[in-house]
């Protein structure tokens, strides 16, 4: 082992991980374990991994045409069950909030329709599919129902619409569709919708979410608007409230919800909206090379938020309530699908470079860059995880081939 001092880490003696000349860890040199979940051939899943006490739920494929489920024990590796119905493992919707999980089950979008499982055992809680819907979007859990939006055949038309199902049975509910104008017809639709953030406010229960009108797509060109709705006496507190000028992209990523404040973007913009009245308080624009487009979450009271697209690399600490930039890391690792925000530090796989990135968030600095130990990169679509166990920080994190186990408690062990 050997003692290592840099100014992004507190000094630790492990002979866990490496490191290069300026203190960044560049290889983890155990793994807790390792599965593989390709046969050799290539890991088509694109699930987040579900931690219920002792179990980990992973994704797999046998082959081309052969995907699965499986419920690993965090201690042993063990494979304790094996679910072989998964149809296409791209439908299979990545929940990037994690508000899809309650207790031991787990319920997240399969095309048309939703499945839920319990952790545990992987005994199946329900599984539900609809011939008249399409392309269900991240879930979210609240009390005794989930939500989520997807479009369903109305007449002819893929028609934006707010859903909701029982987690004891999947049984759907149809709840709003927003007034979208039909200004233009685009693949059978005529705008699109955001996955829905639910809230409770003064013992009210609310549905926020925001929508694009097609108005010349050709040219890149989209109304945006506000909606939200009072689930308890179904009626909108307001259902168009104008976001933006035109945008040439809609709102991919869920709404999230700072105080009296909900934060979108769309059009390679940020956006703070007032949640009384959905009128837009701030706008974050005018950046290069489309790093506007982004992934994002909490991280104390600020918004933290890595680019998506766009040519360079962009990590930003922005305050919600005014659109101020806290600080920001440029050219130090983006190009994010997927963030995790845990125990002070920033988790993401570059998706153009397929690496594992860890910053410390209470510092700024870059502490981690590190490839894949197998012969493919790490997926940046899904397959990772950090999470507490029995006091260790661990990270689960797949390649396209294996899955690793990592122990990080280096990370915050003073």
């Amino acid at each position: 082992s050997f003692i290592m001092s840099s100014s992004c880490l507190p000094e630790v003696e492990t002979p866990n991980y490496s490191i290069d000349g300026h203190g960044l860890i560049t290889q983890i040199t155990e793994a807790d374990w390792i599965i593989d979940i390709s046969d050799t051939d290539y890991a088509w899943g694109v699930l987040t991994p579900h931690i219920y006490k002792n179990t980990v739920m992973l994704t797999g494929s046998e082959n081309e045409k052969s995907h699965y489920i499986i419920g690993v024990d965090i201690e042993t590796a063990e494979v304790k069950w094996k679910w072989n119905k998964v149809v296409n493992p791209n439908n299979l919707e990545a929940s990037k909030y994690q508000h899809n999980q309650k207790d031991n089950y787990v319920v997240f979008p399969d095309y048309n329709g939703f499945i839920s499982l319990d952790i545990e055992n992987g005994k199946e809680n329900f599984i539900v599919h609809h011939q008249d819907m399409y392309s269900a979007f991240d879930v979210f859990l609240w009390k005794e129902n989930f939500y989520s939006t997807t479009e369903i055949e109305i007449e002819g038309i893929r028609t934006p619409i707010l859903i909701s199902g029982s987690i004891s049975n999947g049984n759907r509910k149809l709840i709003t569709s927003p007034p979208i104008s039909r200004l233009q017809n685009f693949n059978d639709n005529y705008g699109s919708i955001s996955p829905p953030y639910i809230f409770n406010q003064d013992g009210i229960d609310y549905a926020f979410f925001a929508y694009t009108e097609h108005y010349n797509i050709y040219e890149g060109k989209q109304f945006g608007y506000a909606a939200m709705y009072n689930l308890s006496s179904n009626k909108y507190e307001y259902d168009k409230v104008p976001v933006g000028d035109t945008l040439n992209l809609h709102f991919i990523e869920r709404p999230l919800k700072f105080e009296e404040v909900f934060v979108l973007n769309a059009n390679e913009e940020i956006f703070g909206i007032n949640l009384i009245s959905g009128e837009t308080m701030w706008k974050l624009g005018d950046f290069p090379n489309g790093e506007g487009t982004v992934v994002y979450d909490q991280y104390n009271k600020d918004l933290i938020a890595v680019n998506r697209g766009g040519f360079g690399d962009r990590i930003m600490s922005i305050n919600p309530q005014n659109g101020s930039i806290h600080w920001e890391i440029l050219n130090e690792g983006g190009d994010a699908e997927i963030i995790h925000i845990f125990e002070d530090h920033l988790f993401f796989v570059s998706r153009g470079e397929g690496v594992l990135y860890i910053f410390d968030l209470n510092t700024q600095q870059k502490i981690a860059r590190i490839p894949s130990p197998d012969s493919d990169y790490f997926n940046p679509y899904a397959g990772m995880r950090p999470f507490m166990h029995k006091g260790k920080l661990k990270l689960v994190i797949s390649s396209f081939l294996n899955a690793y186990c990592y122990d990080l408690s280096f990370l915050i062990e003073k």
